[in-house]
Protein backbone atom coordinates (compact mmCIF):
# COMPACT_ATOMS: atom_id res chain seq x y z
CA UNK A 1 0.00 0.00 0.00
CA UNK A 2 0.91 3.56 -0.95
CA UNK A 3 1.04 6.45 1.60
CA UNK A 4 -2.40 7.29 0.17
CA UNK A 5 -4.23 4.75 0.93
CA UNK A 6 -2.39 3.43 4.19
CA UNK A 7 -3.81 6.98 5.51
CA UNK A 8 -7.40 6.20 4.06
CA UNK A 9 -7.46 2.86 5.16
CA UNK A 10 -6.48 4.27 8.75
CA UNK A 11 -9.42 6.64 8.98
CA UNK A 12 -12.18 4.39 7.85
CA UNK A 13 -11.06 2.00 10.24
CA UNK A 14 -11.15 4.86 13.28
CA UNK A 15 -14.02 5.70 12.29
CA UNK A 16 -15.82 2.52 12.36
CA UNK A 17 -14.58 1.09 15.10
CA UNK A 18 -17.38 0.84 17.87
CA UNK A 19 -18.25 3.91 20.23
CA UNK A 20 -16.38 7.18 19.38
CA UNK A 21 -13.11 7.48 17.42
CA UNK A 22 -9.68 8.42 19.73
CA UNK A 23 -9.72 11.78 18.71
CA UNK A 24 -13.37 12.96 20.13
CA UNK A 25 -12.40 11.47 23.80
CA UNK A 26 -11.65 14.89 25.65
CA UNK A 27 -10.22 14.51 28.80
CA UNK A 28 -12.03 15.91 32.01
CA UNK A 29 -11.44 19.47 32.93
CA UNK A 30 -8.77 19.63 36.33
CA UNK A 31 -11.02 22.41 37.88
CA UNK A 32 -14.73 23.52 37.77
CA UNK A 33 -13.78 27.07 36.05
CA UNK A 34 -14.52 24.86 32.68
CA UNK A 35 -17.15 22.49 34.25
CA UNK A 36 -19.89 23.97 32.45
CA UNK A 37 -17.87 23.94 28.78
CA UNK A 38 -17.57 21.15 27.38
CA UNK A 39 -16.45 19.45 24.45
CA UNK A 40 -16.56 21.37 20.80
CA UNK A 41 -17.08 24.90 22.99
CA UNK A 42 -14.20 24.62 25.21
CA UNK A 43 -12.19 24.25 22.20
CA UNK A 44 -14.06 26.78 20.70
CA UNK A 45 -13.15 29.32 23.56
CA UNK A 46 -9.31 28.79 23.06
CA UNK A 47 -8.66 28.65 19.58
CA UNK A 48 -11.11 32.50 19.70
CA UNK A 49 -8.83 33.25 22.36
CA UNK A 50 -5.62 31.98 20.98
CA UNK A 51 -6.56 33.80 17.54
CA UNK A 52 -7.04 36.93 19.42
CA UNK A 53 -3.73 36.99 21.59
CA UNK A 54 -1.80 36.25 18.53
CA UNK A 55 -3.31 39.15 16.58
CA UNK A 56 -2.94 41.55 19.41
CA UNK A 57 0.81 39.90 19.80
CA UNK A 58 1.62 40.40 15.75
CA UNK A 59 0.31 44.11 16.06
CA UNK A 60 1.91 45.47 19.04
CA UNK A 61 5.56 43.94 17.39
CA UNK A 62 3.98 45.67 14.28
CA UNK A 63 3.87 48.90 16.11
CA UNK A 64 6.37 48.45 17.81
CA UNK A 65 8.92 47.02 15.28
CA UNK A 66 8.41 50.45 14.11
CA UNK A 67 10.04 52.70 16.99
CA UNK A 68 12.85 49.66 18.51
CA UNK A 69 15.07 47.14 17.55
CA UNK A 70 14.03 43.90 16.80
CA UNK A 71 16.27 42.53 19.09
CA UNK A 72 15.08 44.39 21.81
CA UNK A 73 11.52 43.50 21.24
CA UNK A 74 12.72 39.64 20.85
CA UNK A 75 13.97 40.09 24.26
CA UNK A 76 11.51 41.45 26.44
CA UNK A 77 8.98 38.97 24.33
CA UNK A 78 11.02 36.06 26.19
CA UNK A 79 11.33 38.00 29.06
CA UNK A 80 7.50 37.71 29.71
CA UNK A 81 7.55 34.08 28.64
CA UNK A 82 10.14 33.28 30.59
CA UNK A 83 8.62 34.98 33.72
CA UNK A 84 5.38 32.99 32.63
CA UNK A 85 7.12 29.62 32.47
CA UNK A 86 8.84 29.95 35.43
CA UNK A 87 5.57 30.56 37.56
CA UNK A 88 4.09 27.57 36.13
CA UNK A 89 6.90 25.70 36.87
CA UNK A 90 7.14 26.59 40.96
CA UNK A 91 4.10 25.33 41.04
CA UNK A 92 4.03 22.25 39.41
CA UNK A 93 5.65 19.01 41.31
CA UNK A 94 9.27 19.10 41.09
CA UNK A 95 9.36 22.20 40.26
CA UNK A 96 12.14 23.46 37.82
CA UNK A 97 15.02 20.78 38.57
CA UNK A 98 12.41 18.41 37.31
CA UNK A 99 11.36 20.27 34.32
CA UNK A 100 14.47 21.33 32.77
CA UNK A 101 15.69 17.83 32.81
CA UNK A 102 15.98 16.72 28.98
CA UNK A 103 17.18 13.78 27.39
CA UNK A 104 18.12 15.46 24.01
CA UNK A 105 20.23 18.98 25.79
CA UNK A 106 21.50 19.70 22.22
CA UNK A 107 17.86 19.31 20.62
CA UNK A 108 16.82 21.67 23.07
CA UNK A 109 19.69 24.16 22.97
CA UNK A 110 19.31 24.40 19.18
CA UNK A 111 15.22 24.92 19.43
CA UNK A 112 16.32 27.83 22.14
CA UNK A 113 18.34 29.70 19.79
CA UNK A 114 16.01 28.96 16.91
CA UNK A 115 13.06 30.21 18.35
CA UNK A 116 13.87 33.63 19.29
CA UNK A 117 15.52 34.21 15.88
CA UNK A 118 12.89 33.17 13.75
CA UNK A 119 10.91 35.98 16.58
CA UNK A 120 13.55 38.21 15.56
CA UNK A 121 13.15 37.73 11.34
CA UNK A 122 9.51 38.04 12.11
CA UNK A 123 9.69 41.41 13.77
CA UNK A 124 12.31 42.62 11.62
CA UNK A 125 9.95 41.69 8.43
CA UNK A 126 6.93 43.44 10.20
CA UNK A 127 9.38 46.55 10.81
CA UNK A 128 10.45 47.16 7.02
CA UNK A 129 7.54 44.85 4.94
CA UNK A 130 4.77 45.17 6.64
CA UNK A 131 1.94 42.78 8.58
CA UNK A 132 0.53 41.73 5.65
CA UNK A 133 3.64 40.54 3.16
CA UNK A 134 5.15 39.29 6.80
CA UNK A 135 1.95 37.32 7.76
CA UNK A 136 1.45 35.93 4.17
CA UNK A 137 5.46 34.09 4.22
CA UNK A 138 4.62 33.24 8.04
CA UNK A 139 1.62 31.03 6.85
CA UNK A 140 3.24 29.65 3.90
CA UNK A 141 5.20 27.56 6.63
CA UNK A 142 3.00 24.28 6.49
CA UNK A 143 3.72 23.96 2.80
CA UNK A 144 7.51 23.79 4.17
CA UNK A 145 7.18 21.87 6.27
CA UNK A 146 4.85 19.14 4.96
CA UNK A 147 7.93 19.46 2.05
CA UNK A 148 10.65 18.88 4.42
CA UNK A 149 8.74 15.89 6.53
CA UNK A 150 8.88 14.04 2.95
CA UNK A 151 12.90 14.54 2.25
CA UNK A 152 14.14 14.80 6.35
CA UNK A 153 11.47 12.75 7.96
CA UNK A 154 10.10 9.87 5.23
CA UNK A 155 6.72 11.04 6.72
CA UNK A 156 3.23 9.52 4.69
CA UNK A 157 1.35 12.42 3.92
CA UNK A 158 -2.05 11.48 3.13
CA UNK A 159 -4.28 12.91 0.49
CA UNK A 160 -6.77 14.64 2.65
CA UNK A 161 -3.38 16.52 4.06
CA UNK A 162 -2.04 17.73 0.60
CA UNK A 163 -5.52 19.01 0.23
CA UNK A 164 -5.74 20.92 3.13
CA UNK A 165 -1.79 22.38 2.47
CA UNK A 166 -2.66 23.57 -1.07
CA UNK A 167 -6.16 25.07 0.27
CA UNK A 168 -4.76 26.84 3.12
CA UNK A 169 -1.98 27.94 0.73
CA UNK A 170 -4.40 29.21 -1.81
CA UNK A 171 -5.69 31.02 1.18
CA UNK A 172 -2.70 32.87 1.96
CA UNK A 173 -2.20 33.64 -1.36
CA UNK A 174 -5.46 35.78 -1.40
CA UNK A 175 -3.28 37.97 0.94
CA UNK A 176 -1.44 40.35 -1.76
CA UNK A 177 -2.40 43.45 -1.11
CA UNK A 178 -0.82 44.75 -4.42
CA UNK A 179 -2.95 42.92 -6.84
CA UNK A 180 -4.82 45.28 -9.60
CA UNK A 181 -8.56 46.21 -8.75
Amino acid sequence: MNCITESVAKDRGANSSAGEPDHLNFPEPRSNRFARLRGDTLGYVFVITAVLLFSAQDSLSNYLGERYHPIFITMIRFWVFAAFVLFLAFRSPGGVKLLSKTAYPFLQITRGVLLPTEIAIFVFGLAHVGLVFTQAIFQSTPVIVTVLSLLFLGECVGLRRWIAVVGGQFGVLQQNPIRDP
